[in-house]
């Protein structure tokens, strides 16, 4: 009995010395955890006329994941000189009262990867204020205050914040006329399908439901003010899936699928109206925020033949 506990404690000890081994391959070579921000140094972010806004900084603990990690924002305003583009450009530190930071410490467990440092910008307030021309920076550094891991090699940690007001848009993808026409054939089913998409430049909050619509009108008013004869799609014959009529909360595309109905396509004795049509699809609403005034129509030539 004495004989094989030994036996059976000697197999343990070789089994537990092997897997000792074997981990200390894997990581040999492997890079320790370093910290370092994704988009360091200066740089100008997007934020949208949409009352307030949200804007991160992305922290990353890069390596074989072994080590804790707990990481301050503070705000250091001898960035701003550090970190100008020219020596005339002039920055004012951001006013307090203008966002807000929702929280000024991430703390990245052994298995963490990526955290973000959230930011709450009042759009409003800073229109107001840079409404005389002037520039706010908001200089961010972040700083290791626990954990044995280093930041890496050949980076720093600052990143200085300039704000670029934008309108939030719906648009389409390819605006205005579309280069290559659309050819509808007798010769085929009654309904031919095409595909469009929209956008936003922005990610949505929540559900953003738009409509959209055949403008036969815009078409009559262009051939009335350029003295032109073109066709216009009939609206009856163009069907569209409005169940699509919306993008997702945190998406910024829809693709469409839209149908010409060629039994809508008839002159008045019932014979299929064939030639060129024109068909302008417009943004006609959206339940919030604005439409792209340059990219809320696109144009169709629409090519029906007596073919297969």
């Amino acid at each position: 009995m004495k004989q094989s506990s030994n036996t059976f404690f000697t197999a343990f000890l070789m089994l537990t010395l092997f897997f000792s081994a074997c981990q200390e391959k894997r990581l040999d070579g492997m890079v320790e955890d370093r910290i370092y921000l994704v988009t360091p140094g200066l740089h100008t972010v997007p934020v949208f006329d949409r009352g307030k806004d949200s804007v991160r900084l992305q922290v990353v603990k890069s390596g074989v994941g072994q080590q804790p990690a707990k990481v301050k924002l503070t705000i250091d305003p001898s960035l701003i000189s550090k970190y100008k583009e020219t020596p005339a450009a002039s920055y004012e530190l951001m006013d307090e009262r203008l966002y807000k930071i929702v929280s000024d410490v991430l703390e990245f467990k052994t298995g963490d990867y990526k955290k973000t440092f959230d930011l709450v910008l009042d759009v409003d307030a800073l229109k107001q204020a840079v409404a005389g021309g002037k520039k706010y920076a908001l200089p961010c550094k972040i700083s290791i205050v626990d954990g044995t891991v280093q930041p890496a090699k050949n980076t720093v940690l600052e990143e200085v914040l300039l704000f670029d007001i934008k309108s939030p848009y719906l648009f389409f993808e390819a605006s205005g006329v579309i280069q290559n026409p659309i050819n509808v054939t007798a010769g085929t089913g009654n309904e031919f399908w095409f595909y469009t998409k929209v956008h936003t430049n922005y990610s949505s909050e929540g559900n953003l439901a738009f409509e959209l619509m055949v403008d036969e009108a815009y078409v009559r008013e262009y051939n009335r003010v350029n003295g032109t004869n073109l066709v216009p799609m009939p609206a009856a014959a163009v069907a569209f899936n409005t169940g699509q009529w919306s993008i997702p909360a945190h998406g910024n595309m829809r693709q469409l699928d839209c149908r010409i109905l060629k039994d809508k396509l008839v002159k008045a004795d019932g014979q299929p109206a064939y030639g060129e049509y024109w068909m302008p699809i417009l943004i006609k609403s959206v339940s919030r925020n604005g439409i792209d005034p340059k990219k809320n129509m696109q144009i169709f030539r629409v090519l029906y033949t007596n073919g297969k």
